[in-house]
C-alpha cells in the first residue's frame, strides 16, 4: 500500500512538472513571437531600452520562471544541456563541461582577465566560409575573417543574455550579483578584456563588439561577438538587424542606473525612504547594488 501511495505521488508530481514545462514553453513561444513581430530589428540603444521595458512589463520574476520552466536554467544556473538533451555550447564552456579545443592556447592572450572571461571560436567550417554569401552559408558563416566570442566564466541565470544583465528586480536580494551596478561593471571589464585580446592577437585597429539580444540570440548564454571590421563577410551585413553594439548596451544600463540614483535622491529630499520608481516603474532599490543585509540573505 505504501509503495502504491508513493508511486501515485511520484506520478502526480511528474504530471504537474510536465504540465508546468508545457505551459512555460507555450508562454515563451508566444512572448518570442510578439517580440519579433514588434521589434524586427534590435541594433540600437533605443531598441534595447524598449526591449528591457517589455521584460519588466511581464515581470522579472515571471521572466526568470520562464527560463527555469523551459529548461534554459535550473536553480538559478544556466544548464549545459537543456531538458531535451541539446547542448548549450557556451554554457558548457563556462562550466568546463565542453572543451575549448583549439582555442585553449588563445586564453593566455587575455592575461589576468582569463580568470573571469573566455575566448571561444566558431565552428571551423563557419570560419572557412566567412566570404561565402550563398544561401547555404549566409547567416551561418562567420561574420568576418577574424570573428571570435567572449564569454563570462559564470553559469549565473542573469548571464542568459544582455537583456537579463542587471535586471534582477525583486530577485536582487536572492541574487545580489545580478544587480545593475554589478552588470555594468562586468560588461565594462569584458569590453576591456576583449579589446586587449584583439590587440594582442594582431587584429586591425578597426574592430567591433556586438551582442545578439533575446529573442534573436541563437545560444542562450551571454556571448559578445568580437569582429574585425576591416575583413567582414556577407554574413556581417546579413545580421546587421541584430548586431547591437556592446557600447549601446552599457550606455543603456548606465542610463538606468543614473535614473535610479536621481529618483532615490528626489525621494530622500522629499522626506521619503529613497525607494522611488526606477526606470519605467522598477523600484530603485531593486536595480542598484543590494545592501549588505540583502546580499547576505
Amino acid at each position: 500500500m505504501d509503495e502504491d501511495r508513493a508511486a501515485s505521488v511520484l506520478q502526480r508530481r511528474f504530471r504537474s512538472h510536465h504540465s508546468f514545462r508545457m505551459h512555460a514553453l507555450a508562454r515563451e513561444s508566444q512572448f518570442v513571437s510578439m517580440l519579433k513581430e514588434k521589434y524586427p530589428s534590435i541594433n540600437t540603444a533605443e531598441h534595447f531600452r524598449a526591449l528591457r521595458d517589455e521584460v519588466r512589463a511581464v515581470g522579472v520574476r515571471n521572466f526568470y520562471s520562464g527560463l527555469e520552466g523551459t529548461g534554459i536554467t535550473s536553480n538559478g544556473k544556466l544548464r549545459a544541456y537543456n531538458i531535451s538533451g541539446k547542448i548549450n555550447i557556451f554554457a558548457g564552456m563556462t562550466q568546463k563541461t565542453v572543451s575549448l579545443k583549439d582555442m585553449g592556447n588563445k586564453q593566455a592572450l587575455l592575461g589576468d582577465d582569463a580568470t573571469e572571461f573566455i575566448v571561444a571560436g566558431n565552428i571551423p567550417e563557419n570560419d572557412e566560409r566567412w566570404e561565402d554569401g550563398s544561401e547555404e552559408w549566409l547567416g551561418k558563416a562567420s561574420m568576418a575573417q577574424r570573428h571570435k566570442f567572449m564569454l563570462v566564466r559564470s553559469p549565473a541565470w542573469y548571464l542568459f543574455n544582455a537583456i537579463s544583465i542587471g535586471i534582477a528586480g525583486d530577485l536582487s536580494a536572492k541574487y545580489p550579483h545580478a544587480s545593475l551596478e554589478e552588470g555594468i561593471s562586468t560588461l565594462e571589464r569584458l569590453r576591456a578584456a576583449a579589446n586587449q585580446y584583439m590587440e594582442a592577437d594582431g587584429w586591425s585597429g578597426n574592430t567591433g563588439l556586438f551582442v545578439h539580444v533575446y529573442p534573436y540570440a541563437s545560444v542562450p548564454c551571454l556571448h559578445v561577438h568580437m569582429v574585425d571590421l576591416d575583413v567582414t563577410g556577407p554574413t556581417f551585413a546579413h545580421l546587421n538587424f541584430k548586431n547591437l553594439p556592446l557600447d549601446a548596451v552599457i550606455d543603456v544600463l548606465i542610463s538606468e542606473r543614473d535614473s535610479c540614483v536621481a529618483e532615490a535622491s528626489r525621494g530622500l529630499e522629499s522626506g521619503g525612504d529613497g525607494d522611488g520608481d526606477g526606470p519605467r516603474g522598477g523600484s530603485c532599490c531593486s536595480w542598484l547594488s543590494p545592501s549588505p543585509a540583502e546580499a547576505n540573505e
